[in-house]
């Protein structure tokens, strides 16, 4: 797999030229989020009309709009090619498009280059109401890139007119599960679980592993270069040996594997700290499941000290505090607790209250003030998520399906989980304040596969 945006060159940008600061702009869309913000997206124009161009056109239009409505935060408006085709790239007829109901205008020309397969994009967004020319951005790069061009445009966008990045350009790492079968004796099967990594938009499904065994936890370093994982793969120094190890594939070249961390025992629910310099894992090593922090000398800091369960960890995003899973409330009845993240439970532990007696795989916000979890209700497992600063609880998802494994995207606007209904699993992407899910996990109704433990990218570099 190759790295996202290797390859692709911006070329230069067009300087923004308003008559009220960023900041103003912001403050404005803040006031009117909660409505969708109406944007006219016309038919891309092309400096040179082939077949090929054309089609490259069409095709990611559909990204762009898709990319949009999926952020949850635009309203696309049809039929606007009459009035965009009566003008040029830089000429804009406000008062006509004001009259249409078009708060946004983005004009989009594509070049392509047949001969060396290269494509040339530029962007221009105008807002109508303040008749002005808002952002102008020009990338240009071989056209397999197409595609990532403009989720990183609509990402530029999003955060132009709300202060926080988009989700287009960012992935989601998973595992999928099926029965394989076996190399040796076809007529056996053998249960896989192996991670594969989708775009916000649910396209680009990738395989990264191919360890034939069971995998689990995935999770991305602050970076974005290495996913961790717990693995059941044999040992190559001992073939007869499966012990669940930790290790991290390169996100650019999944062919480069490291090892993290191979004591007896458990090595398993590897986090990364937003240094990218320690690891919360889970070990039992002490033939007892503790919260250790491996630093990157690879020593280990035991942070738990209970007989019963501790495992999930998670951190703060100032790296000051992990949030755990621990059923030294009552054996399997796992609660969410806060511990400092260098004196540990030593330091005093701050537990959630929750109205129910199972919850378990907390995540914290990017923001620092929610953690989502796991919480066992009336109708099965669902999402809650606790305001730290007022100590609330929420429901984030309700039946008739259960719902787990909550993975915030970087921007704090969305939680990835895993959906389960029978026998089948799926991933599935919520906007906060919102009640609809979208799936993005690989839909095919003949795929008995099964997918879960969702990891969201941090923004790609």
């Amino acid at each position: 797999m190759k790295h996202w945006f290797s390859g692709l060159f911006i070329c230069w940008i067009l300087v923004p030229t308003v008559a009220w600061s960023q900041a103003d702009v912001q403050i404005d869309m803040q006031r009117i989020v909660r409505s969708k913000m109406s944007v006219a997206i016309p038919d891309f124009r092309l400096v040179t009309e082939t077949p090929q161009s054309a089609s490259l056109a069409d095709k990611e239009k559909i990204v762009f709009e898709n990319d949009l409505n999926f952020s949850g935060l635009f309203s696309l408006q049809q039929d606007v090619d009459t009035l965009a085709s009566a003008e040029g790239l830089t000429e804009v007829d406000y008062p006509a498009w004001r009259q249409k109901g078009i708060r946004w205008l983005v004009k989009t020309q594509m070049d392509l280059d047949v001969d060396t397969n290269i494509v040339s994009y530029v962007f221009r967004l105008f807002d109508i109401d303040h008749e002005s020319f808002l952002l102008g951005k020009q990338y240009k790069s071989d056209a397999s890139y197409s595609r990532r061009i403009i989720h990183r445009f609509a990402d530029e966008m999003v955060l132009q007119l709300t202060g926080k990045r988009g989700m287009a350009d960012s992935r989601i790492v998973f595992l999928k599960k099926w029965l394989k079968a076996d190399r040796f004796s076809p007529n056996k099967n053998h249960m896989v679980k192996e991670l594969y990594a989708v775009d916000f938009d649910g396209n680009r499904a990738e395989q990264l592993t191919w360890d034939d065994t069971i995998n689990l936890s995935p999770d991305w370093s602050p970076d974005g270069k290495w996913i961790s994982y717990t693995t059941f793969q044999q040992s190559v120094e001992n073939p007869k040996l499966q012990n669940p190890n930790l290790v991290m594939i390169n996100s650019a070249d999944v062919k480069v594997k490291k090892n993290l961390q191979r004591l007896p025992g458990l090595n398993a629910t590897g986090v990364w700290a937003p240094n990218g310099k320690e690891i919360a894992l889970t070990l039992s090593k002490d033939q007892n499941s503790e919260i250790y922090v491996l630093n990157d000398d690879f020593k280990l800091k035991r942070l738990t000290w209970h007989f019963n369960i501790d495992t999930s960890p998670s951190w703060s995003p100032d790296g000051k505090q992990i949030v755990f899973t621990s059923d030294r409330a009552g054996v399997a009845r796992p609660q969410i607790y806060i511990m400092d993240a260098n004196k540990g439970e030593k330091g005093g532990l701050r537990k959630i209250e929750s109205d129910s007696n199972y919850n378990d795989d907390p995540a914290w916000s990017p923001d620092g003030d929610r953690i989502a979890f796991t919480s066992r209700t009336d109708s099965g497992l669902q999402i809650k998520i606790y305001d730290l600063a007022e100590n609330k609880l929420e429901e984030f998802t309700t039946g008739p399906y259960e719902n787990q494994d909550p993975t915030w995207s970087p921007d704090g606007r969305f939680i990835a989980f895993t959906r389960s209904d029978r026998h089948k699993s799926a991933i599935y992407i919520q906007r906060l304040g919102e009640t609809t899910a979208r799936r993005v996990s690989p839909s095919d109704n003949s795929d008995e596969a099964q997918y879960s433990a969702p990891s969201w990218s941090p923004f790609p570099k």
